[in-house]
């Protein structure tokens, strides 16, 4: 095996660890957000609507810090909704190593478009 596919492979490995991790930590977390529900009995999930002049992610850590069995359940989903964008942030990185320009402008590119896109999202 050539130098340029032993670290095309070994990449490949390492992103699909990353991949398998991040997505075995978010089901725990949900899990054990639901167990934690179902012993305190607030299993049915009313997630408070936030009025307009409260910040809603101060309100997410406020009840993540209390140990609300939704905010917990939150923490999990978006443990699953950032580990795809981990592997952009890996993929450009590995890319910057390996001296490719084009597709580290490319995946910094996806991932300025991505952070762009949560920032001007509404509600």
């Amino acid at each position: 095996m050539n130098d340029l596919a032993h670290k095309e492979a070994r990449l490949n490995n390492l992103v699909g660890n990353l991949l398998r991790i991040g997505v075995l930590t978010s089901v725990i977390v949900v899990f054990i957000g639901i167990i934690i529900g179902v012993f305190r009995g607030d299993l049915v999930i009313n997630i408070p609507e936030a009025t307009p002049t409260e910040n809603t992610f101060i309100t997410y850590y406020k009840d993540l810090m209390l140990g609300e069995t939704h905010a917990i359940i939150e923490t999990g989903v978006l443990l699953m909704l950032f580990t795809p964008i981990m592997r952009i942030v890996f993929a450009a990185i590995a890319f910057y190593k390996e001296k490719d320009k084009l597709y580290t402008f490319l995946s910094l590119v996806v991932l300025a478009v991505i952070i762009l896109s949560f920032s001007l999202g509404k509600g």
